[in-house]
C-alpha cells in the first residue's frame, strides 16, 4: 500500500481564534483591538488619533446581542418533573437562582448571535458551589480522535485558558485548565482543580458546546461572524474620519464680541 499523502491547507484555527478575541472584546465594550487596525490603516496619524481623545467608538456589536438576544428577556417558568417531594423542588430552583442560570443562558444566546457559538462549563468555585461559566469558542480547544466528530460527547481532553493570577505589572496571568473524564488541572501549575490529586470527581466533561451553524468540515466550532466584526471596526473608522475631518477641514465660522443685540440686528457684512 501506498504512503497515504495530505493535503494542508490554511491554518483556520489561528484567524478563527484572533477574530473569535476580537469580537469577544467588542462585545464586552472594550474597544481596545481598534488601535492595531488604525496603525495598520493610518500608519502616520494613528498614534495622535489615539493619544489626543480623537477616536470615536461605538458598541455595534454590544447593541446587537442586547437587541437581538430576546428569549430570556422575562425568566422562563420551570417544572421540575420526578420529584420525590416538594422540598426537593424547591431546593432545585433554588440552586438554579444561586447560579444565574437565566443570565448565563441570555449570555449564552448573545454569544450565539456574536460569536456563532458559546461554551458552558459547570465547575465548583472557591466556596465548592457550583458556577456556570459562560465563554467564547477562542478559549477552548478540543482534542478529539475523529476531528469529523462535532459531538463533545466524542472529545477526550478539553483545554480551557482561564485567568488563574493577577499580577500588578503584567496584569492577568492564564493558564490552561484540563478536562477529561478522570481528570481536571491546571496545566502549568501542574495542580488539581477540583481534587488535590487532580481526578475529575465527575466521571464526565461537564462542558456543553452550543453552535449558531454546522461547522466545517475539521472544525469543532460554526464560523465566526466576520460580517459584525467588519461593520463593528468600519463604524469606528468612518466616525472617526468623520470627526478628524469636521476637525481639521470644516469652514470656520466668523464671531463678532461686544455688540448689543440692537446694534447686531443692523450689522451689514
Amino acid at each position: 500500500m501506498a504512503a497515504p499523502r495530505y493535503t494542508y491547507i490554511d491554518n483556520l484555527q489561528n484567524e478563527f481564534d484572533r477574530n473569535s478575541k476580537k469580537i469577544d472584546r467588542y462585545y464586552r465594550r472594550d474597544f481596545s483591538p481598534i488601535k492595531t487596525t488604525l496603525r495598520k490603516l493610518f500608519p502616520s496619524s494613528a498614534e495622535e488619533i489615539i493619544s489626543t481623545g480623537q477616536l470615536r467608538t461605538v458598541p455595534f456589536i454590544h447593541a446587537v446581542c442586547r437587541e437581538l438576544s430576546t428569549l430570556y428577556a422575562l425568566p422562563p417558568r420551570r417544572e421540575f418533573l420526578g420529584l420525590i417531594s416538594r422540598d426537593l423542588g424547591a431546593r432545585m430552583a433554588g440552586l438554579f437562582s444561586s447560579m444565574e442560570i437565566n443570565k448565563k443562558f441570555r449570555i449564552a444566546q448573545e454569544l450565539l448571535i456574536c460569536q456563532g457559538n458559546a461554551v458552558l462549563i459547570c465547575v465548583p468555585d472557591a466556596n465548592g458551589f457550583l458556577q456556570v461559566m459562560v465563554l467564547p469558542p477562542w478559549r477552548v480547544k478540543a482534542e478529539r480522535d475523529d476531528i469529523l466528530s462535532t459531538d463533545a460527547r466524542s472529545v477526550q481532553t478539553w483545554r480551557i485558558t482561564l485567568p488563574r493570577r493577577q499580577n500588578a505589572v503584567v496584569g492577568f496571568q492564564q493558564d490552561e485548565l484540563v478536562i477529561t473524564p478522570t481528570e481536571a488541572y491546571w496545566q502549568n501549575e501542574g495542580t488539581g482543580a477540583w481534587a488535590e490529586d487532580g481526578s475529575n470527581p465527575l466521571g464526565v466533561a461537564p462542558v456543553v458546546v452550543l453552535r449558531a451553524n454546522e461547522p466545517e468540515p475539521g472544525m469543532m466550532f460554526s464560523p465566526i461572524p466576520d460580517d459584525l466584526l467588519q461593520c463593528q471596526e468600519n463604524l469606528i473608522v468612518a466616525l472617526t474620519d468623520v470627526f478628524r475631518s469636521c476637525m481639521y477641514s470644516a469652514h470656520r465660522q466668523k464671531i463678532i464680541k461686544g455688540m448689543s443685540s440692537g446694534e447686531a440686528r443692523t450689522l451689514t457684512l
